[in-house]
């Protein structure tokens, strides 16, 4: 399409501090097609519309949304990648359904939008419902964000301006939330607002006065809604900032209206190693923060590539790196398609024929289709010798695919061994776990009898298939069975737990400060998991002050 057709033009904004990318975001965003403005709080090149669109692009638009919203059906799902950038039709409707992402960044600005105060303009409005039905039918979910000042609500200056009256910013989320909350579900507060080219104002004043209100705001409108705070760019002080952020946010009371951290990661050079490294740095600082429960989702990295040989390595990389962090649970890869002057994008420009990290990254999210994240579990820190435990881990089904008990996905012990139990557990016949659900599963754990630490590994697998998801890893350290009681008189009655076939040795000793003082008085045998046992050799002639004490140690 050329700008006779649409009214379209290129626009592009870069910038860079000490030779790093700072995501390349762009702050404009009025894009004259449904499916367009993915991740346009985000640059690159992008589509910006100039005027009021001509009879013919009204058309085109038109035959574009019926084209994408007659896809039907497709459920909505959680998995782990997304993409950022912007097209319009084919081929990148094609492209981005071969790919295989679930998850876009978009924005759809404030001053485009709400061209006068309290005045929204009808075409910008019914491009946004149009993107939102396409999205939903497609089962793609959307991250939108709420970014830049209109003319109107600002006394001079740019979109990157604050606004003069802030209560104007959150009356646009309310609106904007309360329109599309039920196609869209996470919400975020302005792009990389720690660097100039998107905001020109001081920092504090935008955590008190749009960041705090605009949480607030999402949450009055909808209260099952995920805030998703951050959106900072390591092209500037980007950890410190967001430190700032967070502990304002816990001054203001609000720490339990933040549900997801998000971070633009460029820093680290062109390797997924550094960004990973980087990215360890920022989670350190989380968890000190007592932000570490709490999702970290990067959205936005990538490295410019001319010689389009890096790329692959580095989605690879990062994918794995995720893999190994549960804490880490969405990625965004910065962009889809290049731009006029730069190679970040996985489809080329001006051909937009897939690049090798197109391949590549389609290849892992179809390896991940199966995915799964542990949640909790029951499983003890400590056990006695020989005792069973009824324990739970809980799994949320984060792929991309439901589970069928007919298909065996199952409960597994890595490397199908472990001491504590049996190696699978199973869903129930005919049992199905849908995406984002969760499925808890219950089992026996009995310790082993020599005491010591021992190792339990679990995660889901795919039997025949793969194994995949989240490894629940945990030591527990297994003690002796030792039970010290006191008593007066003869035949005292003490109970043992364990298993059936549990072999133990009784002891008891009149001084727990002597340890030589310890006599084996039996060896037992359980013949049931609780059992009774009565010391007929105590002596009725003891001091009525005298204690004997008994321990159970686990029989050869």
């Amino acid at each position: 399409m050329n700008e006779s057709e649409n009214q379209l033009s290129f626009t592009r904004a870069a910038t860079s501090t000490s030779g790093r990318a700072s995501a390349n975001s762009c702050y404009q965003s009025h894009h004259p097609n449904p499916k367009a403005g993915f991740c346009s709080t985000s640059g690159g090149t992008t589509y910006r519309h100039l005027g009021a669109p001509t009879a013919a692009a009204l058309l085109l638009v038109i035959f574009l949304i019926v084209l994408t919203s007659s896809v039907s059906g497709a459920t909505t799902y959680s998995s782990h990648y997304g993409v950022c950038g912007a097209w319009a039709g084919e081929p990148f409707d094609s492209l981005v359904d071969s790919l295989g992402v679930t998850w876009i960044r978009t924005g759809f600005d404030w001053d485009v939008m709400e061209t006068a105060d309290d005045y929204y303009d009808p075409y910008a409005v019914w491009l946004q419902d149009n993107m939102f039905s396409a999205m939903t039918s497609r089962g793609i979910n959307v991250f939108h964000n709420f970014n830049y000042t209109p003319a109107w609500a600002r006394s001079g200056g740019d979109q990157r301006t604050p606004p003069s009256n802030p209560a104007k910013y959150t009356e646009y989320i309310t609106w904007a939330v309360n329109r599309w909350k039920n196609q869209c579900h996470h919400w975020g507060f302005w792009n990389e607002v720690n660097i100039a080219p998107f905001w020109t104002g001081d920092y504090n004043w935008y955590i008190q006065n749009l960041l705090i209100p605009g949480i607030d705001a999402v949450k009055a409108a909808d209260p099952t809604a995920k805030t998703v705070v951050g959106e900072l760019s390591t092209a500037g002080d980007d950890v410190g900032k967001l430190r700032t952020m967070l502990r304002a946010i816990v001054a203001a009371g609000r720490k339990d209206k933040v549900d997801i951290i998000s971070h633009h990661s460029y820093d680290g050079g062109d390797t997924w190693q550094g960004r990973v490294a980087d990215i360890d740095t920022l989670h350190n600082m989380l968890v000190a923060e007592g932000f570490g429960d709490r999702e970290l989702w990067i959205t936005e990295s990538g490295i410019d590539d001319p010689d389009r040989t890096r790329q692959a390595t580095f989605v690879v990389g990062m994918a794995a790196a995720m893999d190994t962090r549960p804490w880490w649970t969405k990625f965004f890869y910065w962009q889809f398609h290049e731009g006029v002057g730069d190679n970040f994008g996985l489809v080329a420009y001006p051909d937009w024929s897939p690049k090798p990290a197109y391949t590549q990254y389609q290849s892992l999210i179809a390896d991940h289709a199966d995915s799964a994240n542990i949640l909790s579990n029951t499983i003890p820190a400590t056990m006695v010798a020989g005792r069973q435990y009824s324990v739970s881990v809980t799994v949320k089904n984060e792929g991309t695919v439901d589970w069928l008990e007919s298909q065996g996905y199952k409960l597994g012990a890595v490397n199908d061994s472990d001491p504590f139990a049996g190696t699978r557990h199973y869903l129930n016949t005919g049992e199905t776990v849908t995406t984002d659900a969760t499925r808890t599963f219950w089992f026996q754990m009995t310790a082993p009898r020599t005491p010591g630490t021992y190792t339990t590994d679990w995660r889901m697998v795919h039997e025949g298939v793969r194994w995949f998801g989240h490894s629940l890893v945990k030591q527990i350290v297994v003690n002796p069975p030792v039970v010290s009681l006191g008593f007066l008189g003869p035949a005292p009655a003490l109970t043992i737990s364990g298993a059936a076939g549990d072999s133990y040795v009784i002891q008891s000793s009149p001084d727990l400060g002597n340890t030589n003082a310890w006599v084996t008085l039996t060896n037992l045998t359980l013949t049931q998991p609780v059992q009774l046992w009565v010391d007929t050799n105590a002596d009725a002639s003891l001091p009525a002050n005298l204690h004997r004490f008994y321990r159970f140690l686990p029989g050869q």
